[in-house]
């Protein structure tokens, strides 16, 4: 029972997993029961039971069991208190009270508020946090942390994935307790404080540290200070921000293990110098750690730190040893009974992640340089000693000892630095070597420099944090002391402001990866588990018989590994040629219409794996969103692409051609294909900027008074370019009405591709091919400009004739987009309808009988499950 915490913590954890993707109590029961069933029999009716009873025990397993039980029911009750509330689009008159400082974005400002009363409703959202969202231009006064405020708004439930394996809004909700979001212009405040006393000491405490430290330092170090001590990092100049996440240093920026580290250190020095008990001073200590989560604030890793830190602070008080995997599990068991969805939370994962890796990896790397590094350790310290003997006793007799002395002294301090370089290296490699997947998974990027930055920037974190909390603490009582301790803070700062940005334009700083799937995840941690347990029982003096077999059967396995080695290099060698084959064979054609919002963005995954996107989508009102980095480049990277064929430009509108731009960026792309440009734009010139330092192929088309050019792209795949005709350029709305109109061919299949083109260009493209209108008849129809009333016309649509028409539209966009006599046209002619606002990511797969098949990302009636 010594790691009952342990058992219960995994128990708790499939639990959780359970209810969020199986969600079926009847499965589980049913698991439960054959658990039971098998573990009987087994003990029951086979001579392994003298054995079994050494690995699992009755009680072990009953507390595994109660760990999913619980976890899967409070997984099921709040999930059905998160569907009961969401809402979508609901007005709403609501009294509320905030609780959080301001958060200013571009276009809004949020705050996190919790409902005390609805006006006509029922009390379903009583006592949850909303995020209120006011826009800038909207004229009402600052909110302050304790105001009660009555709202008039709409409230909208957030939004789920809408592509493959993209973003959850409703998830990242989720993981810290908020049910949705409601959007305001109409606030009246009721009073000033409306929340307790003890809250509003811990805020005015943070708030009056942020005061100080912006007083006494520029407001570029002060922010970033800020952000150090409290993880608050909203004010932060953005390039910092994006330099400190570049240049693997971002986990600086959130508070974890080290400050509650620096906290303790730091009341224990000073209690120690008053000669108190030493229960009293853990007792304070505890007491110093509420203290600080409170003025903090709450976050996963705050939490981890600050209550593994009580659980060593109580062992100490009842004179207990700490066992570190159950203070690790009893943490994690507290945090996600609190809220189980906060294992979406990606800092949670990081957090735990680092930590174990530390924990249990950091000795086996250590041990790895073991002789070398011991060998040199010994040999140094010894000469050290007999040095430092001798000097004591001959010094006066000889000058030449001195300068011996003093040769050997730098050698043995450059020693000691080298050895704590070697540790800083090892601290970061093993957290590295747990967090390398999340990070890869959640962000699709891996950094090959971290050891540099982490090395240049480790020291200067702890003197920061230090001194930044030395600077917290006399701040309240002696500006001049705190005057004498900023000056050198600020000009360190700068330093790590430095370090950051060079570390952030290092190469191979920032490598794009595709994104791994759960099975290469299950076998890198089993492999990484194999390790540390090899380790582990190696290390053991006294081994049970259960733990004598399995070194046994480890043992022999590497023996046969390696008197069979040329087998298996021949086994793994059939292996990879099976799976070559394989994937040289014809697949399906796939088709992805990608929700990239108010914009248009197309796959094509053809059935000898080109790989083709046409448009990217982008963002023409914020500025500071990429829908390329945001949206797409994850997207490519979640379906295993980081290398395209070929990319079709459209026009170079932004909604069409931002996100493209950041793919060119960022991935490798063989060829582009684009038309002549009848007016020059800034999308335009970045393109050619791109274009160039990337050396990517261009191809134009539409210089040519040819009706069609063709571009082969495999066997029985081709697009015929219908539109623009270099005779017949369109001087109105340029870019838009000459926009590259494309049929792709696959067998019978045909899809055709219209870009913005409107009515003028329309009837321009009709006349072109009247005596030969069946080149524009295709079963797919990417419906032009959005569904814009300007586009798709009766007498083009009655030509091509479309089954299955797709529209790339932003829901709730300022533009009316579709228009409802377009929608209605195409109804008439039989043709049915999938957009993007509704259902999503569209995937259309094309089997080699040409038979079509429609998947829908999201089923639109349950849009907003």
């Amino acid at each position: 029972m010594h790691r009952i915490f342990l058992i219960l913590l995994i128990g708790y954890l499939i639990g959780i997993i359970w209810g969020l993707y199986v969600k079926s109590i009847v499965l589980l029961f049913g698991l439960i029961t054959i658990m039971f069933i098998l573990y009987y029999l087994i003990i029951s009716y086979t001579k392994l039971k003298r054995y079994l009873h050494r690995i699992i025990k009755k009680e072990l397993l009953l507390v595994f069991i109660l760990g999913i039980s619980i976890s899967f029911f409070i997984v099921n009750l709040k999930n059905q208190k998160y569907e009961y509330l969401y809402n979508d689009k609901e007005e709403l008159e609501i009294i509320a009270t905030v609780i959080s400082q301001k958060q200013e974005k571009e276009y809004k400002v949020i705050y996190e508020i919790r409902v005390d009363q609805i006006k006509g409703k029922n009390d379903k959202y009583k006592g949850t946090h909303l995020l209120l969202n006011i826009k800038n231009k909207t004229k009402v006064q600052d909110l302050k942390y304790g105001m009660q405020i009555k709202i008039c708004g709409e409230y909208s439930s957030p939004s789920i994935a809408r592509n493959t394996k993209g973003f959850s809004y409703k998830n990242y909700l989720k993981s810290i307790n908020i049910f949705g979001n409601i959007n305001s212009e109409k606030i009246q405040i009721i009073k000033e404080n409306n929340i307790n006393y003890i809250n509003t000491f811990l805020n005015n405490i943070k708030t009056r540290i942020k005061e100080n430290i912006n007083n006494l330092l520029p407001e570029k170090e002060g922010n970033l200070l800020v952000g150090i001590l409290t993880g608050d990092t909203n004010e932060i100049d953005e390039n910092i921000v994006e330099d400190f996440r570049l240049s693997n240093l971002y986990h600086m920026l959130a508070v974890s293990g080290a400050h509650v580290s620096y906290v303790i250190l730091g009341i224990g020095l000073l209690l120690n110098t008053l000669y108190l008990n030493k229960k009293i001073i853990y007792i304070i200590s505890i007491l110093a750690l509420i203290f600080f989560i409170g003025v903090i604030g709450y976050t996963p890793s705050v939490a981890r730190a600050v209550i593994m830190a009580i659980i060593l602070l109580i062992s100490n008080l009842i004179n207990r040893k700490p066992d570190i995997i159950n203070s690790i599990s009893i943490s994690m068991l507290i945090i996600l009974f609190i809220n189980p969805f906060t294992i979406y939370n990606v800092g949670f994962c990081l957090s735990y992640g680092g930590t174990i890796g530390i924990i249990f990896f950091y000795n086996i790397l250590v041990n790895s340089f073991k002789n070398f590094s011991n060998r040199i350790r010994e040999k140094h310290l010894f000469r050290w000693k007999n040095i430092k003997k001798e000097f004591v006793e001959y010094s006066n007799k000889n000058k030449n000892e001195i300068i011996i002395y003093k040769t050997n002294k730098l050698k043995f301090i450059l020693l000691k630095v080298k050895n704590s370089i070697f540790q800083m290296m090892c601290v970061t490699l093993s957290a590295q070597v747990i967090i390398m997947p999340i990070m890869i998974l959640n962000f699709n990027t891996l950094s090959l420099t971290f050891l540099v930055s982490n090395l240049l920037a480790g020291y200067l974190i702890g003197f920061i944090t230090i001194s930044g909390f030395l600077l917290c603490i006399v701040s309240f009582f002696s500006k001049f002391i705190s005057n004498i301790i900023s000056n050198p803070l600020k000009l360190i700062l700068d330093l790590l402001i430095y370090i950051s940005r060079f570390c952030s334009n290092l190469p191979l700083t920032l490598i794009y990866m595709i994104k791994p799937n759960l099975v290469f995840i299950s076998i890198y941690y089993f492999f990484l588990f194999l390790i540390y347990f090899n380790d582990y029982l190696n290390k053991r003096k006294h081994l049970s018989y259960v733990q004598k077999k399995i070194v046994d059967f480890f043992s022999g396995i590497q023996f046969k590994m390696k008197k069979h080695k040329s087998r298996i290099l021949v086994f793994l060698f059939i292996l990879l040629l099976v799976l070559f084959i394989y994937n040289s064979f014809p697949k399906d054609l796939k088709i992805s219409f990608i929700d990239v919002g108010q914009g248009d963005s197309c796959l094509i995954v053809t059935p000898f794996n080109k790989k083709i996107l046409i448009d990217g989508g982008g963002s023409e009102q914020n500025d500071n969103y990429d829908i390329g980095e945001e949206t797409l480049i994850p997207y490519l990277l979640g379906r295993g692409i980081n290398k395209l064929d070929y990319i079709i430009v459209s026009h170079f509108d932004s909604d069409h051609v931002e996100g493209l731009l950041t793919v060119m960026e960022k991935l490798k792309v063989r060829q582009v294909i684009i038309s002549k440009q009848g007016k020059d734009s800034d999308n335009y010139q970045k393109f050619k900027e791109i274009v160039k330092k990337k050396k990517i192929n261009v191809t134009i088309v539409g210089m040519t008074s040819d009706s069609i050019q063709r571009i082969d792209i495999e066997k029985n795949i081709y697009f015929d370019i219908l539109w623009p005709n270099n005779e017949k350029f369109i001087s109105e709305n340029v870019l838009n009405n000459n926009s590259i109109v494309c049929k792709l061919h696959y067998k019978k299949i045909s899809m055709l591709f219209t870009g913005d083109i409107e009515e003028i260009a329309e009837k321009q493209i009709l006349q072109e091919y009247k005596n030969n209108l069946q080149l524009l008849n295709s079963n797919i129809l990417k419906v032009a400009h959005h569904g814009s009333k300007t586009s798709s016309t009766q007498e083009f649509i009655e030509e091509v004739k479309p089954k299955i028409a797709l529209i790339g539209v932003g829901e709730n966009n300022k533009f009316g987009h579709p228009n409802d006599d377009v929608i209605e046209r195409l109804v008439n002619i039989g043709c049915k309808i999938y957009r993007t606002d509704q259902i999503g990511e569209i995937t259309i797969v094309v089997d080699k009988n040409g038979r079509i098949k429609v998947k829908k990302f999201i089923e639109y009636e349950k849009i907003i499950d």
